[in-house]
């Protein structure tokens, strides 16, 4: 099976996208990285199967995303925030930067999402988690 995925150097502090990789999916402990990587040196960070506006990969826990959450007809709200994934529901998730009443959104029950746009990353752009928090 072939996966699609992006790798944080630690040495090089850069986000790599190497060619997809052919690998066994082991269901206990999600993936065998170890067989590609030295994961002392180098995250991996899976593409969740959507794309932004730009036509750009969205990966977990790497893009910071800007996007629109239509929660009633007349309420539309700006959100920032990175996806995760949640292990209890085998779903992914986005966790909210900097917002109190969102805090974490799943796709079901939780409204429209839309027009996503990846502003930078959590391993390269850091200080983006602070520019988008707020009091």
């Amino acid at each position: 099976m072939t996966y699609k995925f992006a790798a944080y150097s630690k040495d090089q502090k850069k986000l790599i996208y190497p060619e997809n990789l052919d690998f066994q999916l082991d269901i206990h402990s999600r993936t065998l990285w170890e067989d590609f990587v030295d994961e002392s040196d180098v995250e991996i960070f899976p593409f969740i199967g959507l794309q932004d506006k730009n036509e750009r990969d969205i990966y977990a826990d790497c893009s910071i995303v800007k996007f629109k959450l239509m929660k009633e007809l007349d309420k539309v709200v700006e959100l920032v925030g990175v996806f995760t994934f949640n292990e209890e529901d085998l779903s992914y998730e986005i966790d909210i930067i900097g917002d109190k009443e969102y805090v974490c959104l799943n796709y079901v029950g939780n409204g429209i999402f839309y027009d996503f746009e990846i502003v930078g990353t959590v391993q390269e752009n850091p200080e983006l988690m602070k520019v988008y928090k707020r009091d």
